[in-house]
């Protein structure tokens, strides 16, 4: 997973998970990016995802085909970009990324339910 600090909604690839998703009826959504024009992003629910030893289930998640993002990564690392963590996930752990020490601390409760 690749930390977004300007990505509002959190990402995931349709490549690289569609085993573990399953569609929702929600509508279509457009996204766009740092490219021209704009991007297709599928809803879909993610069945786990998990940070630490948090995990959580059934959690409504933005799935899009992230193979351009991992063009453009493999020109400096052999690791697979899975999805963008985002905006909606670090604003409801809390998130606190300390760029000096180059890590971030969450705040997740025991009983937390996902927002994002």
């Amino acid at each position: 997973m690749l930390v977004d600090t300007g990505a509002s909604r959190s990402v995931f690839d349709m490549g690289f998970i569609s085993d573990a998703a399953s569609d929702v009826s929600f509508d279509e959504i457009m996204t766009s990016g740092i490219g021209p024009g704009s991007i297709d992003a599928r809803p879909g629910k993610l069945e786990m995802f998990s940070v630490g030893n948090r995990v959580w289930t059934n959690v409504n998640v933005m799935f899009m085909d992230l193979s351009h993002i991992n063009t453009l990564y493999n020109k400096v690392s052999s690791k697979r970009i899975a999805g963008l963590i985002g905006g909606d996930f670090l604003m409801n752990t809390k998130a606190c990324l300390d760029y000096g020490k180059s890590c971030i601390r969450l705040s997740i409760p025991a009983k937390y339910v996902p927002k994002f």
